[in-house]
């Protein structure tokens, strides 16, 4: 795959993820509304864990044979921001919005990404905090303060 295409593939992939978070908001919030935010958090992973697994087995193309080399912190730390997300939304759509909720959660993710790209963390490639970057963030933080004005 040459380097446009894998590009294009990574940003069509990505706006996927951004669509399956938008609809994930509101569908966390519906049932945690009946069952209560660990309750969502609960049948989204188990859901989840299903749906994945039959991919495995259906497509083949993921192995578990490298499950042994997962750092402790990664299995652990993956599965309780899941469940933070998901009380998250479970908690704040009904208050503020998906549209709110959403920016705030953006503009959150944002700022860590920027900062762990810049120190390299969990195994990220160096980047540097640029003067663009801190603005650009800055400006996502603006823009959720701006949607909370309804």
């Amino acid at each position: 795959m040459n380097m446009m295409t894998s590009l294009g593939v990574a940003v069509v992939l990505a706006l996927c993820g951004g669509l399956a978070v938008a609809i994930q908001g509101p569908l966390s919030s519906m049932v945690g509304q009946s069952v209560g935010p660990l309750g969502s958090s609960l049948i989204l992973h188990l859901s989840g864990a299903v749906i994945a697994g039959l991919l495995v087995l259906v497509t083949g193309a993921q192995t578990l044979s490298g499950w042994t080399q997962v750092p402790w912190y990664a299995w652990i730390g993956t599965g309780a921001t899941g469940v933070l997300v998901i009380i998250a939304f479970s908690l704040s759509v009904p208050r503020i919005g998906m549209t709110a909720t959403a920016a705030l959660i953006i503009a959150s993710q944002m700022l860590a990404a920027m900062v762990f790209d810049h120190f390299a963390w969990i195994g990220l490639a160096q980047r540097s905090i640029s003067p663009l970057r801190a603005v650009g963030v800055g400006l996502l933080f603006l823009g959720a303060w701006l949607v909370l004005q309804y």
